[in-house]
């Protein structure tokens, strides 16, 4: 690993409790700042031992995949591509040396993986060798926010100058050929029906048969930066904006506020349900009002913040691994949330370089 080196301390054990019936606990060690490690015990559970990792990747955990074969990978800012066995932490030099910026990732049909990064357009990785592709190859921008794979097996990318799709043979520039005029597409999902949903700069439209539609506010206003959707088991489909969280159940859209409160300057970064149904919420610090993770059970909330142990109250990331573990990736490390027992994943902060 390029000037890289991570240590262990363990010093603190912080133990604090979120509000609410059948609360969960959410631990962390944090002697000081130096120290980047989150756990999450539910109050059933028996912590049964601890695991301790030193080399977690840096900061800025942008985004966080499983593939098929079990192996977990994170993409971060200036963090680069790493992988994590579930023994030790890999980091993949021959990708970041070409951008240390990954955005996203995304794993198609055949297994390959997909890292969308910041100016060096699309790596993809086919488990022995990478591949480039920037604008010289077709792509619309370097810039890559979000991947989709539709049912005919083609690959749709957002880019910060609107959407490309990928067929196999070529990249096409979507958004020249349909003239869409949104640039920046966050996230890029489909819905039970067919439906693709793209979230953007200027909010909300969709894809189906017909074409392209937008998706507009009751008065006929856009929805500001969305970056996350997603449609639940039940079929409703929540946005995740800087203006705050949506919900659309087929007929009319509801404006939401987390935990009780105003949420109108409360912005959502991403939205995921895992396996029992529940929707994880990531919110942005955004000029100073709120952060943190929030989880709906389908009838109350709980949040999670700094204040409870969280690593950041910058929430980039969501994954579900197929052991029920939830991976949550912010500004300041990842946090593992386990049922069986206390797993830590920490570095240092080098006060020179920044993290």
């Amino acid at each position: 690993m390029k000037n890289q080196h991570f240590y262990f301390y363990a010093l603190i054990l912080l133990l604090a409790a979120c509000a609410g019936q059948n609360q969960s606990q959410l631990s962390a060690i944090r002697p000081n700042e130096s120290v980047i490690a989150c756990s999450f015990t539910p109050p059933e559970a028996k912590v049964s031992g601890t695991e301790r990792h030193k080399e977690a990747p840096p900061a800025f955990v942008h985004a966080i995949l499983q593939d098929k074969s079990g192996k977990i990978w994170f993409g971060g800012w200036e963090s680069g591509l790493n992988s994590y066995d579930f023994s030790d932490f890999k980091e993949y030099e021959k990708v970041n040396e070409m951008g240390r910026h990954v955005h996203t990732l995304f794993e198609d049909k055949s297994g390959k993986l997909w890292m969308g990064t910041w100016q060096n357009g699309v790596h993809i990785y086919d488990g022995t060798s990478f591949q480039n592709f920037t604008q010289k190859d077709g792509l619309n921008d370097n810039y890559i926010h979000s991947f989709y794979q539709d049912k005919e097996g083609n690959i749709w990318i957002g880019t910060a100058a609107g959407v490309c799709m990928y067929d196999g043979k070529s990249f096409i520039n979507i958004s020249e050929r349909e003239k869409l005029t949104q640039k920046s597409i966050y996230k890029i999902t489909a819905d039970k029906s067919g439906k693709i949903w793209f979230g953007g700069d200027e909010g909300i439209f969709y894809h189906d048969n017909q074409g392209f539609h937008s998706f507009t506010k009751a008065d006929g206003s856009n929805y500001q930066v969305v970056r996350g959707i997603v449609e639940d088991k039940k079929g409703v489909i929540w946005f995740g904006s800087q203006e705050g969280l949506f919900s659309y159940d087929g007929k009319k859209v509801s404006h939401l506020s987390l935990n009780g409160k105003e949420q109108s300057q409360q912005a959502v970064w991403t939205v995921y349900e895992d396996s029992k149904g529940n929707i994880w919420f990531g919110l942005y610090d955004f000029h100073g009002f709120g952060g943190g993770l929030c989880r709906y059970d389908g009838k109350s909330w709980t949040c999670f913040t700094e204040k409870e142990g969280l690593p950041g109250n910058r929430v980039f990331s969501i994954c579900e691994d197929n052991k029920g573990n939830l991976w949550v990736g912010t500004s300041n490390g990842i946090c593992s949330f386990t049922e069986k027992g206390i797993t830590f994943f920490e570095k240092i902060f080098d006060p020179e370089k920044g993290c």
